[in-house]
């Protein structure tokens, strides 16, 4: 069996950092996404996700 020989950049994997509903909401709205309801939005990022 042959595998495939992985270089360094390509194992990286990037990751980004943990925000909770509210930092992930006022991200949202500075991207230009209009949220009237930041509760019922934190609600929708806890069962979808991000």
């Amino acid at each position: 069996m042959r595998y495939a020989k992985q270089s360094a950049s390509s194992a990286t994997k990037q990751t980004k950092k943990w925000q909770s509903y509210t930092e992930q909401i006022n991200l949202l709205q500075q991207r230009g996404l209009i949220i009237d309801n930041d509760a019922a939005a934190a609600k929708a990022l806890s069962s979808i996700g991000y």
